[in-house]
């Protein structure tokens, strides 16, 4: 009684983006290589006033690692 449920396809995604994985794949080891080893962004939930104050703490952040 192995019996698969009868499903209704309303239509296809077609990709007709051509991908080169491999590149792709190479692009981000160097972008991993390049960045900063000891980057720490704080994770979590800040409430700011502002903009400019999320973007001050977050200058703030960045710069003192």
């Amino acid at each position: 009684m192995d019996k698969k449920p009868n499903i209704k396809v309303a239509g296809k995604r077609i990709n007709k983006l051509k991908v080169d994985w491999e590149e792709i794949n190479d692009f981000l080891k160097l972008a991993v290589e390049l960045s900063p080893k000891n980057r720490f962004i704080p994770k979590g939930v800040y409430k700011f006033k502002s903009h400019e104050e999320s973007d001050k703490w977050m200058m703030k952040v960045l710069i003192v690692q």
